[in-house]
C-alpha cells in the first residue's frame, strides 16, 4: 500500500472461478482495521516491505460507511499519507480465475500517486493491480507502474466504493486490471 493522503479503508479479498456462467467466491482476507486508534497496523498483522519507519500507516478512529457495503460501518480506518511506508497483508497466492478487492476510500487532500496495490508471494517490488489517482482528482489503475485513469473525478470528503479486479492471464505478463468506481 503506497501512501497517498486519504482517510482510508476496509480491505477485502474476494477469488471468483467463472464455471458456465456461475460465479463462486472464496473470501481470502477481510480486513476491517479493528485495532486501537493511533496505533500502527504494522503492529497488527501487517508488514512494512518498502519505507519501513517512514510516515507509517496509523489506525484512525471510526470507520467509513457506504450504504451497502458489507463492510459499512464496521471498525476503524487507516489513515494513509504521502510518501511513507508501504505495508502489505498476504493471503493465499493466486495463480488462475479472478481476484477481486474491494475498499472504501475516503480523500482528504488529493496527492498524485499509488496508494494500493497486490503482488506476488513474497511481495518483492512487482506490484500488481496497483490503484492511483492524480493532482487532477481521478483514480487509475495499472498492472505495473503505467496507469489509466477514469474520466471521472472524485470529491475530496466523499466515502467512494473501489472494487479492483485482477485477472490472471496464462503466459508472461499479460494479466489484466479493472477498477470500478462507485
Amino acid at each position: 500500500m503506497k501512501k497517498i493522503t486519504f482517510f482510508a479503508m476496509f480491505f477485502t479479498a474476494f477469488l471468483f472461478f467463472g464455471i458456465q456462467n456461475v460465479s463462486f467466491g472464496q473470501l481470502l482476507l477481510d480486513e476491517n482495521f479493528s485495532y486501537p486508534a493511533g496505533s500502527l497496523i504494522t503492529a497488527n498483522g501487517w508488514t512494512a516491505h518498502s519505507g519501513g519507519g517512514t510516515q507509517p500507516i496509523t489506525v484512525s478512529s471510526g470507520g467509513l460507511t457506504y450504504t451497502g457495503y458489507v463492510d459499512s460501518g464496521i471498525g476503524n480506518a487507516a489513515l494513509v499519507d504521502n510518501n511513507g511506508e508501504d505495508d502489505n497483508k498476504t493471503f493465499a497466492p493466486q495463480s488462475s480465475g479472478s481476484v477481486y478487492v474491494s475498499f472504501m476510500v475516503n480523500v482528504t487532500t488529493v496527492s498524485a500517486g499509488y496508494f494500493f496495490h497486490i503482488g506476488p508471494s513474497p511481495i518483492g517490488t512487482t506490484f500488481r493491480g496497483r490503484v492511483f489517482m492524480d493532482a487532477t482528482s481521478h483514480f487509475g489503475v495499472g498492472v505495473g507502474g503505467t496507469a489509466t485513469y477514469a474520466s471521472t473525478t472524485f470529491s475530496t470528503g466523499t466515502t467512494y466504493l473501489l472494487v479492483l479486479k485482477y485477472e490472471n492471464v496464462t503466459g508472461a505478463t499479460n494479466d489484466k486490471v479493472s477498477l470500478f468506481i462507485f
